[in-house]
């Protein structure tokens, strides 16, 4: 399995829409490749990188910090 850690805003670009192209063609060479993707991230680092795009919800997360709801469901950021 190979993790996509997506940290570090600072290091990214300021455009959002790049952020996601750029995360968006390491997703797709993965998948030409058959290689099995996970992403690495928290709410506070993936948000200021790509904001709210869903692009990377079909792979699993390990998510650095997760919330539970009400019911006590942990959700995740995707979601």
């Amino acid at each position: 399995m190979l993790w996509l850690d997506i940290e570090a805003p600072q290091l990214w670009s300021r455009s959002q829409v790049d952020n996601r192209n750029f995360i968006q063609g390491m997703m797709d060479e993965a998948a030409r490749q058959h290689v099995a993707l996970g992403i690495y991230t928290s709410e506070s680092q993936w948000v200021p990188i790509v904001g709210d795009w869903t692009g990377g919800a079909k792979y699993p997360l390990w998510c650095v910090c997760c919330r539970a709801n009400a019911v006590g469901v942990v959700r995740l950021l995707w979601l």
